[in-house]
């Protein structure tokens, strides 16, 4: 009998520290795409002040960074989209202000 339960107290220690580090890598993931939401909002407002041209692309800290136009059920706006392969990781951005 304590065997059993010395199994069930270990299986639910290791779910629980699993669960802990999925949220910590998650996290750290997060932070570390910040640069890449903040450049994307600098396009945006390059893009707002027609100090951009529409379709674009450039390399940016090691993500791959893609501006096109993008409709919406009749409505134009313009879709930035950054990946990182190595990460399997995307951040996509979508301005309505810029048409």
């Amino acid at each position: 009998m304590e065997t059993m339960v010395a199994s069930v107290v270990l299986v639910i220690v290791f779910v629980l520290s699993s669960i802990i580090l999925n949220s910590i890598f998650k996290k750290a993931i997060v932070s570390r795409s910040m640069h890449v939401r903040s450049h994307l909002e600098f396009l945006s407002y390059q893009l707002l002040h027609d100090q951009l041209q529409v379709p674009h692309s450039e390399r940016y800290n090691g993500w791959d960074i893609t501006i096109k136009p993008y409709q919406s059920s009749g409505s134009s706006a313009v879709k930035l989209v950054a990946k990182k392969a190595e990460l399997n990781h995307s951040i996509i951005h979508y301005d309505d202000t810029t048409f």
